[in-house]
């Protein structure tokens, strides 16, 4: 072969190579742009989704919320969602306007501190606005926690607020019971978007509150007390027999002991759920907890101890416990409705393990429900795991 065939072939060659990498460009782009486009959907979903669960949240309780919305307006707010049609900024403002909001949005973004000194100067003037303020700013600039750089910048804006409204506190347990309160607010935010806080959730949950659900006949009280006022005179006549007889108080004692036994099962079901499923703990709310320690660490005004107990109460108060109270809310269930009285003992299982696992005095009346567990058993070795 001569050179000049050579070089004819070594240009064919080309050509043809040329126009591989030129139609794998073109496959890669037209990808590329289907990517966006299914990303945009589901940055959209993740909005309507985010206010669906504040309809559900509002039904659920309706005295919580500022802005109630109503059983007979409830279906109405859910068609207007799913028919809801998104806009692009830069269609609805011309290009000068709507350049100075990206880079407002884009600059609180990136600075998570200044966002912190931010809320918690709103909290101090208008306590109720932060409740407004906070779900707009989870949508607007951390996509409901979508993607990993969301929930980066969202553990510092929590790790700023820790260190702007509970270090300096003699007891930050007050500020974290303020309905208000600006790290708790984002805080749940943050548990509610997270999908691997669902993930851990929905391991460690969904099998025993299954079970509880199924078992919904009665209200399983704590309190004994509240047990017997559920009955009237007549009933309870009937029932347990003329009162202050021996007859009497043994059917009250074996009463009780059915519902003595029935919170330690389902309560040793819960525990053991979640001892298995430590496994899946979501490593950024141990880096969190973790920052917590630490910054409080630095106060003189709180021992370790009373800092480990802070740590696990917000542990349970603010991420276990409201997950098996409302766990539609946070994915561990779906289309299964939940009765009030499966509801009320949901609540039960909930303070259960919150007084085991942060040692709280116990009234006399129910020691003969807390006695039951053993330290082995009971929900502290867990706690101390996670810690």
């Amino acid at each position: 072969m001569t050179s000049s065939e050579e070089l004819i072939e070594l240009v064919k060659k080309l050509k043809r190579e040329r126009s591989f990498v030129s139609a794998e460009q073109k496959h890669i782009r037209e990808q590329y742009a289907q990517l966006l486009k299914l990303a945009e959907h589901v940055q959209h979903r993740q909005w309507i989704t985010s206010h669906q669960r504040y309809v559900l949240t509002s039904l659920i309780y309706p005295n919580r919320n500022d802005q109630n919305i109503q059983s007979k307006s409830c279906f109405q707010y859910i068609q207007i969602l799913d028919n809801i049609s998104f806009i692009d900024s830069y269609k609805y403002f011309n290009y000068l306007q709507d350049l100075p909001y990206l880079r407002l949005l884009t600059f609180l973004r990136q600075q998570p501190n200044l966002l912190a000194l931010c809320l918690s100067s709103i909290e101090k003037t208008d306590g109720l606005l932060i409740n407004t303020i906070i779900p707009i700013l989870m949508t607007a600039i951390y996509n409901q926690c979508l993607y990993y750089d969301d929930e980066l910048f969202i553990l510092e804006l929590l790790r700023s607020l820790i260190d702007i409204q509970l270090k300096n506190e003699l007891n930050p347990r007050i500020i974290l019971q303020r309905s208000s309160c600006s790290f708790k607010i984002v805080f749940d935010a943050f548990l509610t978007a997270s999908q691997s806080c669902k993930l851990f959730l929905t391991a460690a949950l969904h099998e025993p509150i299954m079970q509880l659900l199924i078992d919904d006949e009665c209200f399983y009280d704590i309190n004994p007390d509240t047990s017997l006022s559920r009955f009237s005179k007549q009933e309870r006549l009937k029932k347990f027999g003329q009162p202050g007889t021996r007859d009497y108080l043994d059917k009250i004692q074996k009463y009780r002991n059915v519902i003595l036994t029935k919170l330690y099962t389902f309560t040793s079901t819960f525990i053991e759920s979640l001892r298995n499923a430590l496994s899946f703990f979501p490593t950024s709310l141990s880096f969190l907890i973790s920052q917590m320690f630490i910054i409080l660490s630095q106060s003189s005004e709180l021992s370790s101890r009373d800092i480990r107990c802070l740590c696990c109460d917000i542990i349970m108060t603010l991420f276990i416990g409201p997950a098996i109270c409302e766990p539609e809310k946070h994915g561990i269930i779906a289309d299964i409705p939940i009765s009030t009285i499966a509801r009320h003992n949901l609540n039960q299982i909930a303070i259960i393990l919150q007084t085991l696992a942060m040692s709280n005095d116990i009234e006399s009346k129910t020691k003969d429900l807390y006695n039951k567990f053993k330290e082995s058993e009971s929900f502290i070795s867990v706690s101390v795991y996670i810690l």
